[in-house]
């Protein structure tokens, strides 16, 4: 009998499990544009420097190919798997005027994730020209691709930072 009551508590717990994730959800755009404001710039950094890291080290493959086996290597690998994932799931955020400009930008990291992956395919560097001119590409767009979402995030002129102003209203009397 206890199995039974256990087993009808379970199935009601789940029905409302479902029931309440069945409800509409209502989307805060101001909140997701915030949130957007607040945490990309600091994405876009990581990110460069991800792909600061990987170019260092397709130097290094270059001088000891066996490198591109290496442990190291690999968990740099599975750091550019969770910036794209960042990334592409950033996007849920972004403003609509940037969704081009943002799934431009995670392509581009993915790009240079697979080059740096076709690397280590050959313990011999026999792949390193390849995966170096993908992750060239792939770096390459990125910079050129979040450049737009850096000025969305803090507009330039003529590449100095404009300084925010308060708004003052006329003067009482």
């Amino acid at each position: 009998m206890k199995t039974f009551n256990r087993l009808s508590l379970f199935v009601a717990a789940l029905a409302l499990a479902i029931g309440f994730a069945g409800l509409p959800q209502v989307a805060h755009a101001q909140d997701n544009l915030e949130n957007y404001r607040q945490g990309m710039p600091d994405l876009i950094d990581f990110s460069d420097r991800w792909l600061d890291e990987v170019d260092g080290y397709l130097m290094t493959i270059a001088a000891k190919p066996e490198l591109a086996c290496s442990e190291d290597y690999a968990d740099l690998l599975l750091r550019g798997n969770s910036v794209v994932a960042d990334f592409v799931g950033s996007a849920w955020d972004a403003p609509a005027d940037l969704a081009e400009a943002h799934g431009a930008s995670a392509a581009a990291l993915t790009q240079a994730l697979e080059g740096a992956r076709r690397v280590a395919t050959a313990c011999d560097g026999s792949t390193l020209a390849e995966g170096k001119v993908q992750v060239a590409q792939g770096r390459h767009d990125f910079k050129m691709r979040s450049l737009a979402i850096r000025h969305y995030l803090k507009p330039y002129f003529i590449g100095i930072a404009l300084p925010s102003v308060p708004v003052v209203g006329p003067p009482t009397n």
